[in-house]
């Protein structure tokens, strides 16, 4: 039997370091998954005989010296990796909700491009059933994404544009994964397409809008430049000629709309994406490639490799855990 420690984010409190009230909040929905995910890995271990113990606090008041004190075989930690979370003489598993809010991934070295899969080659290898690919496509044209999306509306772009879809420019996927700023990709991007006589559209991250601030000034530098708010991605991805993101979760969306993706930085998906090196962007930008069936059997291996939090009959992906 052994010792399983399982670290639970308080859902109720922001994630990074503030205030925590002494009353329980609501859990936003976007959040819901991480305690299906909680109740599902519990019950696993529990079936297996394991002696199972659950620690909630706000996770900025997780650390390694409360996981080492703790004497565990095996411990769960929520939206850290091995970069930023290192653990001495326990086995870890860090857990991560990706774009798809009801899929994480669970991982002894991380999430993204800090997983120990990465890079995700093994995923364009072997037969797939198209399950995964169907599944998440049909959730984009119910306009559903990671964080709620506005209503289609009737707005005027300009023909065969470039789409840049922002990120926080502080967010950990740009700190580990990315040698590129979000502030020098977009620099770059509106460089390239202002060059190439490219129409450029730059969609602001719909959680942060005061980290927008100083994106949209790099932006309004350039008449070519778009910058757009309240528009739902999947009114905005079908009409452009590419994608540009550094490591964003709304790539893999993109591709679910059978688009060309351009990447700035390290992504679990780059695998299937035009990839910036050196000074290739504009290349890119004129040529990008486009492979469907390699983006079909990737998102099948990916869809199959995360742990599904759907509480639906049947659901067997927690067997997988170690």
């Amino acid at each position: 039997m052994r010792k399983v420690l399982f670290l639970a984010p308080r859902l109720d409190v922001m994630f990074k370091e503030g205030h925590v009230p002494l009353e329980r909040g609501p859990i936003p929905a976007v959040r819901m998954p991480w305690h299906n995910l909680r109740t599902m890995v519990v019950e696993e271990h529990k079936r297996r005989g394991d002696d199972v113990r659950v620690l909630e606090l706000p996770l900025w008041q997780f650390t390694p010296q409360v996981v080492q004190s703790l004497g565990a075989d095996l411990c769960y930690v929520p939206h850290k990796m091995i970069d930023n979370f290192p653990v001495s003489n326990v086995n870890v598993m860090y857990y991560m909700q990706t774009v798809i809010p009801y899929l994480f991934t669970i991982d002894s070295r991380g999430w993204g491009a800090s997983a120990s899969n990465y890079p995700c080659t093994s995923f364009l290898e072997g037969e797939t059933t198209g399950i995964g690919f169907n599944t998440l496509k049909a959730r984009i044209f119910e306009n559903y994404s990671k964080f709620k999306q506005p209503d289609f509306k009737d707005i005027k772009l300009p023909k065969d544009y470039v789409l840049y879809l922002c990120q926080i420019p502080h967010d950990e996927t740009i700190r580990y994964h990315s040698r590129i700023t979000v502030e020098q990709a977009i620099e770059a991007t509106c460089r390239a397409t202002k060059e190439l006589g490219y129409p450029l559209v730059l969609k602001g991250h719909p959680v942060n809008q005061g980290a927008m601030v100083q994106l949209r000034q790099i932006a309004d530098k350039y008449a070519h430049a778009i910058w757009l708010d309240d528009v739902s991605i999947h009114q905005l991805i079908p009409d452009a000629r590419t994608v540009v993101v550094v490591n964003s979760g709304t790539g893999l969306e993109s591709l679910l709309h059978q688009k060309p993706v351009i990447t700035f930085g390290r992504a679990d998906y780059d695998v299937v994406t035009n990839r910036v090196e050196g000074n290739n962007l504009r290349e890119l930008l004129e040529r990008p490639k486009f492979n469907q069936e390699a983006v079909k059997k990737f998102i099948d291996r990916w869809y199959d490799s995360c742990y599904n939090t759907t509480l639906h009959a049947g659901n067997d992906s927690f067997t997988k855990l170690p």
